[in-house]
């Protein structure tokens, strides 16, 4: 489950990314005034933070409560390998859709999976959280007419990717 300081983390540098690339390379901002210099330091932020090693980020899994019973500890061992091969197909698919500096929404990653909506978005909440794809600012209406969010690959989780983070 995410917590506030998280959603408000994930808001917060949404926020920024979206301030760097409005700045396009910092050519509106006057030199050496705070708003450039803001960017400037923004813009390294960013670029550290999307860096990161994929096993830098701390990262929570489906797994059983150490008290709880045994066929609690059962479920969690067997759900792991299915995790495991979705969060792979769809880190794979946000890969080739940055290619075409393109992104999925939850609804287009289930139509491409062939799973279920709640597979696909417990899949993809592990996969924002370690840092791996972000929510891009955009937005794309689903087959039911509603805007959903765009979600793309960030730099982290290219590394982790072409690292074979999850293979």
């Amino acid at each position: 489950m995410r917590t506030k300081r998280t959603e408000l983390a994930d808001d917060i540098i949404r926020q920024a990314r979206a301030f760097r690339d409005a700045c396009d390379d910092g050519l509106g901002l006057a030199a050496n005034t705070d708003a450039y210099l803001c960017w400037v330091e923004l813009s390294k932020a960013l670029d550290e933070y999307d860096g990161l090693e994929p096993g830098s980020i701390e990262v929570t899994s489906h797994t059983a409560n150490a008290a709880g019973p045994d066929t609690q500890h059962a479920a969690a061992e067997l759900i792991r390998p299915a995790q495991h091969s979705l969060r792979q197909r769809m880190l794979s698919n946000y890969r080739i859709r940055a290619g075409f500096n393109d992104g999925c929404t939850d609804s287009e990653m289930e139509y491409i999976t062939k799973r279920a909506h709640t597979s696909v978005s417990s899949a993809r909440n592990f996969l924002a959280n370690t840092g791996w794809i972000a929510d891009s600012g955009r937005r794309r209406l689903t087959p039911s007419g509603r805007e959903a969010i765009v979600w793309v690959l960030t730099r982290a989780g290219m590394t982790a990717y072409d690292q074979g983070a999850l293979t």
